[in-house]
This record gives C-alpha cells, structure tokens and sequence, in this order.
C-alpha cells in the first residue's frame, strides 16, 4: 500500500470529449448470496431474443462480481442497523478488501490502462451523467400557460369578445377591443416568461457545463506509452473514473463514485447530502475496522454493538471528503452508484414557489368572489324580473332576450373582477430583478428565483476564502518573549533567531503539510520555508520515509490542530502547529534562544497571551508552533483515544512551544460596500468562524459587519456558538 501512495503527482489534463453515453437499464441490486457465474460474461437471467444491452448483473470476463454485487456491498452499507454490521460482513464473504479487489481484477499497485478502462465502461456502467434535455419554446410556453391566472384570463378574454359582439349590436366594429385587449396582456407576460426562461436555462446550462469540467480528481492511471507496471498519480475528470480505479483522497473534494477505503489517516466524511445528518463520519480501511470490532468483542463481550462506533471502508458517492488522507477503490460508478440512483429517484416535476402558490390562491378567491357575484346579480336581476312581470303581467317572446341580457351581464362582472394587469406587472417586476441582479454578476436561472432571494433577513459568512482572498502571508512572528515584524521579507525571522532553533521550527512547518492539496496557511507556509532557505521536499523526506509518518493527526476545525508524530534519532518525536491559544495552552515549556527548553510559568504564559491579542485585532491569524518528545506510556493504544473534539491525549498537554506566527489574509474587494448595502437593506450579517474569535472580530470589523455606531446588528461569532442559536 505504501508503493502506490509514494508515487509522483503529474498534471493531466483530462482527454476532450472522453464522455460516453449512459447506457440505459434499471435493474434492481441482486443478494450478495446469489453471484453471477464468473467469468462467463452472461447475464444471471438471460432473456431470449432481447438485444444485448448493459446489465449489471452480467459478470465480465475474468471476473468474480457483477455491477449488481457491488451495488449490493454499498446497500448493505446504508442499511447498517445496531448489532448487525452487513457491510463488514459482506466484504468479510469476499476475502476482505484484497479479495474484493482480486474479484474486479483491481490494479491497486499498476493503475488501470486506457483499454482497460474502456473495457470496464462495458461491463460497469460509465460515470458521466447524460447531458440534460433543455426545453424547446413550445414546451416552455406550455408549462407558462399552466398558471391557472393566465388560464382564467385567456377564457376571459374569450368571453368578452362573444359578449360584446353579441350585446353591442350598434358599436360591434369596436366591440372586440376589451377582449382583445385581455389577451395582449397574456400574450406579454407569456412572451416575457417564455424568453427569459428560454435565455435562462442555456446561459445556466454552459454555467453549469463549465463547473463540471473543473470536478477533476488524482487517479492512479497507466498512461499512454508509459512503461509496464508503472503508474502515476494523475488529474482526470470524474466522468473518466471507472469500477476499479484507485483515487485519492483530497480534503475539500466531493466523493466521485462509491468506493471502499484501502489507505486511510484521519479520514472523515460529510455524508449530509446522503442522510441529513451533520456528524461526521470517520472511515478506515476495511482490516482496520475489523481489527477494532474483534478486539472490541473480545474485550467486552456482553456489550452492545453501535453501527457507528466501529467506523465503516465505504465511501459514498456525492459525500463530501472534511478532512483526511489517502485512498480508495472505486467500486460502483454512474446510474448504479448511491448518488446516480437516488438523483433518479427523487425526478420529477418542481415544487411551486411561495409566490407561485400565492397567485394561484389569489386567481382562486377572485374566481370564486367573482362567480358568488355574478350568480347573485344574476339572481337579484330574474327575481326583480319575475316579481315585476307577476305584477303587472304582460308575458312575451321579447322577455327571452332580457333574460339573456342579465346572463350576459353576469358574465361581465365575473370578467371584470379577474386582475388582468397582475400577471403582468409581476412578471415585468421579476424580469426586471433578473437584469438588475445579472449586471450584479448574480446569475439567476429561472425569474421566480427571485423572490426566494428578496425574502433573506440574515446572511452567515465564512470568513477565509469568503469575505478574504484566502492568499496568506506571514507578516509577523514571536520567538522567546520577541517579537519579529516581517512584512513582505519572510528572511527576517531567521535572522533573529539561532539555526538550531529555526531548523526545529521549520521541520514543525514541513512535516505537518499537507503536501497532496495544501491549503492557503500551508502555502504561506511553504513560501516561507523557501525564503529561509529550506528544500520543503527535502526535508520532508528526511522526516517522513516513504512519504509515511509513524502518525498523523489532520486539522479540523473543531481540533484547530494537526500534529505529526515521526521517528528522530531513535525517538518518537510529535511536532505540531495550530491556533496559537490551543497550542499555548497544551505548552508547560518553551524553547529559549540557547535552544533548550525553559518552564512557561503563569506569568509568562499571560505575557504571550497578551501579544496573540495585540496580533488578532490587527486582523491577522496566529498559529502556535510546537514539539513534543513521547513518553512510552504516551504510544500504543493512547494514540487512538480522542476528546469530543477529535483531540487525542498526547496533544493535551506537555507541549514545547516553539514560535508563533501571524498571517495576513486580505480582504476582497467590494466586500465593505456589499456588507453596507446589506445592513442599508434591513438584513443582519453574521461572521462565522471555526478559528480565533479575536481574529474573526477584527475582520468583521474592516469590512464593517461589526460597527456598534452605524450598524449594531451585526455578529461575529464561531461555528459552536450558532448551532445554539435560532434565527
């Protein structure tokens, strides 16, 4: 396992047009205990003179399991109940990860060829989705028309015409125009609705076209030409991955196709899109698992099996990576993945909007308001009618048309009370918020979309990336009670600060990088370590042999640390950074410019204290530094106890603390003047952050989300602090 994730990353650009046509077949998944006959490339129940298409319960040449088998595995995943772990089960009847792997003729070490790859599309499905059928002007103009408003007033519109030709006899040459002039008025709002929805859907489908072509993954691939055996680490589109491919795991990316985990560190998983839930899921390797349960069984026998506590191998496709390294197998790709099928389950037409909803109910009550009406004009008119021709008698054939007169009439007011202009002037009002919101660079795909965006009262931001330019520098640095202003020359810190010292700073810094897919502090991080003259590969590799730490805790947000413990010189070392008042209050010791470690009392600690404050309101973000040498007592089975937080022990407590960093991460621009326009508007904007709320305040304060004078409402608040609160 260690061969394949040692390997270099290239850049591959992924081959144009290499999207094949789904294939269109909807079998249900078969029961792990019936397999398909291996290697016969038939289908388990084969039908007479059909033609041959793509069936997931056919097993390729060569090959143990059918696309039905490995629909199955991941079904047994997400019907996972207390005391019955079928997925663990499941992959246990096929020889665990490496007999699943033997079954799909997986390559997990040598990478999938490109025959081999097309060869798996006829057997496994393809991933890429069928591009969608965009609506021709007819069909937009038909579901335009289904508002019953319109409805109502092209019938009235009709009615009117007849009415007036019928009734007007001395002014029939003009009598048409109300009519007429009704359905004009539908013909625009049509014409409205129709173009702007037809303009819409093709400027959002190249939109959406263009965010698709930037979902790319690291793929484990044999490339054209290269030599046998010999695979690399290459960028693909994820409509190119296919049952079998090894990719690998990258913070931040959503999951391409179910897969089953073969290396992971720290590995967890945002499985919202698929259950609703905001836990995260920890995923480890199949033997990793299992090893947990056994000895978890043998330890406590009579204690009960939570499905949660023993973390699971499958991946599911449309999750999303938090945080974590590694790889996995792809096992299920396209339609027959989780999220394939359940993008077609849940087709279908679209809810109404709240205005849509609105106008019909309005068209509703005017209708019946109109038709109470003129049922009782009609009524009051016949009783009048009959009382007065009972009276004074004198019946006649003339009487007919009078009668007919008071139904025309009631017709009339049941037209006149339908809003004719309402339709209209919502439309024009919607299309006009299009183009306004367009020249704002918001693109809007539907002009109902609208309203939804007028109803927000409250904005929550993110403050790196979002409101900053998520492009960092470190400008400022504290090293043994002094404090070092860098600016733009990173070369001033090890300038004040002894070799012995800066060398055990920046092996801290080069160890605990996610070298795959650094983030901006890492960057920065990099950058600086080459402007003190550092080979960050180089010295990595001298850390971490074959790119494999002894372990590795990643950075979440609900850490705000990562740490890396690696062998030096005969002892296990942990180096560790974060956000400096996480780290300073796991530090008992600091490193001295003598480079031996001095006590950190109370005094000092409220010292340090006092400068991160100082460095936070400046808007920057400060990251302690830190090392620790282990104890034996401090290895073993203490590595895999964690807080609430995901925070183990030996991170806790007993740190040298090293130096501390500050990073700058400029705002945006325009961001100050789209905060004013939204408190101007009534709305209240909320920072939310998962690093220093000091930091977070003092940003919020730059770009005017905090200003007790002009606007109070404004927050800035961390991730904890909102999930106990209801807007």
């Amino acid at each position: 396992n260690a061969e394949y994730m040692g390997l270099l990353n290239v850049v591959y650009k992924p081959r144009q047009g290499s999207h094949y046509q789904l294939m269109e077949n909807k079998s249900e998944p078969i029961p792990l205990d019936s397999p398909g006959k291996a290697g016969s490339g038939t289908a388990k129940e084969e039908k007479k003179d059909e033609k041959p298409v793509f069936d997931p319960n056919v097993v390729p040449p060569g090959s143990e399991l059918c696309a039905a088998d490995l629909i199955a595995l991941v079904d047994n995943y997400i019907d996972r109940e207390k005391n019955d772990l079928k997925d663990l089960k499941a992959i246990e009847k096929y020889e665990g990860t490496e007999g699943v792997i033997k079954k799909i003729q997986g390559k997990p070490h040598e990478g999938l060829s490109e025959a081999e790859v097309l060869e798996r599309r006829k057997w496994y499905d393809t991933n890429a989705k069928p591009k969608p059928v965009l609506r021709t002007i007819g069909q937009i103009l038909c579901n335009v028309l289904e508002d019953p408003m319109l409805r109502i007033l092209l019938g009235a519109s009709i009615v009117t015409i007849i009415i007036n030709e019928i009734v007007e006899e001395h002014e029939r040459s003009t009598a048409w125009i109300d009519g007429v002039a009704i359905f004009f008025a539908v013909f625009v709002v049509c014409f409205v609705s129709t173009f702007n929805d037809y303009k819409k859907e093709r400027q959002f489908l190249k939109l959406t076209e263009k965010a698709e072509s930037e979902k790319i993954v690291k793929c484990l691939r044999r490339l054209p030409g290269s030599e046998a055996k010999k695979a690399e680490f290459v960028n693909i589109h994820i409509d190119d991955i296919v049952v079998g491919d090894i990719i690998q795991i990258e913070t931040g990316k959503t999951i391409p196709g179910d897969g089953l985990i073969l290396i992971g560190r720290g590995v967890l998983i945002d499985e919202s899109t698929a259950t609703g839930e905001s836990e995260k899921l920890t995923k480890i390797s199949y033997e990793e698992s299992m090893a947990d349960f056994l000895k978890k069984k043998r330890d406590h026998p009579e204690e009960e099996i939570k499905h949660k506590a023993f973390p699971s191998p499958i991946l599911l496709s449309g999750t999303k990576i938090f945080t974590g390294e590694g790889t996995f197998i792809v096992i299920a790709v396209g339609s027959h993945s989780f999220m394939g099928r359940l993008e077609e389950d849940i087709q279908g037409e679209p809810e109404p909007t709240p205005l849509q909803d609105k106008l019909g109910d309005l068209a509703d009550d005017i209708g019946k308001i109109g038709l109470y009406a003129a049922i009782l004009t009609v009524l009051a008119m016949l009783l009048s009618f009959f009382i007065s021709r009972g009276v004074d008698g004198g019946w006649g054939w003339s009487d007919i048309g009078l009668c007919f007169s008071y139904l025309v009439l009631g017709l009339t007011v049941l037209v006149v009370a339908i809003p004719e202009g309402l339709p209209l002037a919502v439309t024009i009002a919607l299309a006009y918020s299009v183009m306004k919101m367009y020249d704002e660079q918001n693109f809007v795909k539907t002009l109902l979309a609208c309203e939804t965006m007028g109803e927000a009262n409250n904005i929550c931001t993110d403050k790196t990336g979002t409101l900053t330019t998520n492009v960092q520098t470190a400008i400022e640095g504290w090293f043994d009670f002094q404090q070092i202003h860098m600016g733009s020359v990173g070369k001033k810190f090890i300038e004040q600060v002894p070799k012995e010292c800066t060398n055990k700073i920046s092996e801290a810094l080069s160890c605990n990088i996610n070298m795959i897919s650094p983030n901006a502090t890492e960057i920065a991080y990099i950058k600086l370590l080459n402007e003190w003259g550092f080979d960050f590969n180089a010295l990595r590799s001298q850390l971490m042999a074959d790119n494999m730490p002894v372990t590795k805790f990643l950075f979440q947000s609900s850490r705000k640390r990562s740490a890396t413990i690696v062998k030096k010189d005969g002892v296990d070392v942990m180096y560790t950074f974060g956000t400096a008042k996480v780290i300073l209050d796991a530090s008992n010791r600091i490193l001295t410019k003598e480079n031996v470690e001095e006590e950190l009392t109370p005094d000092k600690k409220e010292k340090i204290i006092q400068y991160v404050d100082e460095v936070n309101k400046k808007s920057l973000r400060t990251l302690g530094i830190a090392y620790k040498v282990l104890k034996e007592s401090e290895k073993g089975e203490d590595l895999k106890i964690v807080n609430k937080d995901g925070v183990h022990p030996v991170e806790e407590n007993g740190l040298v603390l090293m130096a501390i960093l500050g990073n700058k991460d400029p705002l945006r621009k325009g961001v100050e003047k789209a905060v004013i326009a939204m408190h101007k508007a009534g709305i209240t904007v909320r920072m939310v952050t998962g690093d220093d709320i000091e930091t977070a305040q003092a940003i919020a304060r730059d770009c005017f989300i905090l200003d007790d004078q002009m606007f109070p409402n404004g927050k800035a608040m961390t991730g904890q602090e909102l999930s106990l609160i209801h807007i």
